[in-house]
C-alpha cells in the first residue's frame, strides 16, 4: 500500500489523480444551435487531455466519463436575465458580471450537458453556478478527482 491510500474501516480508497483540461478554442459565435432565455448561461466546456504527462493515449470512453466532470469553460451565450440578481435572488447582482468570451469556473456536474450543431460540447447552467472569472494570467484548469 502506498502512502497515498486512505484506509477506512475494512474499505481501502485511492487518493485522486489529476486529470488535466484544456480551453476549447472558440469561434466567438454561437454555432450550438441553443440561445438560453432567462437566467441561463451557455457555456463552450473545456475538454479533457487526450495523453497522459506519460504520453499514455487516454480512451475515449474515459474522456467522456472525464468532460462530465468538467468544471471550467467558456461563455457563449447568456439569456437577458443572467447575473441580474445575486445567487439568492434577494437583491441586485453587485461587482462585474462575467460576459461572453469570459473563461469560467462553475459547479462540477452543474446543468445541462448538450451537444451542439457544431460538434462541441456545452453545458447551459444558471447563472449563480458560475463561481469566477479567468483574470488575464488565467488559473489552472486540473483537477483532482475521486477514483
Amino acid at each position: 500500500m502506498s502512502a497515498e491510500d486512505n484506509v477506512t474501516g475494512s474499505y481501502r480508497t485511492l487518493n485522486s489523480e489529476s486529470i488535466q483540461f484544456q480551453k476549447k478554442i472558440w469561434s466567438k459565435k454561437n454555432e450550438s444551435g441553443c440561445r438560453p432565455i432567462g437566467d441561463m448561461v451557455l457555456v463552450l466546456i473545456d475538454e479533457p487531455v487526450a495523453k497522459s504527462e506519460g504520453g499514455i493515449i487516454i480512451p475515449d470512453a474515459v474522456l467522456a466519463i472525464r468532460q462530465l466532470t468538467a468544471e471550467t469553460g467558456t461563455i457563449v451565450d447568456m439569456g437577458g436575465g443572467s447575473f441580474y440578481w445575486n445567487s439568492e435572488r434577494s437583491r441586485e447582482f453587485l461587482g462585474e458580471a462575467p460576459k461572453v468570451g469570459d473563461h469560467i469556473i462553475f459547479s462540477r456536474y452543474a446543468g445541462r450537458e448538450l451537444n451542439g450543431n457544431d460538434g462541441n460540447m456545452y453545458r447551459l447552467i444558471l447563472d449563480k453556478e458560475v463561481g469566477g472569472v479567468a483574470t488575464d494570467d488565467g488559473f489552472s484548469v486540473t483537477q483532482r478527482t475521486r477514483a
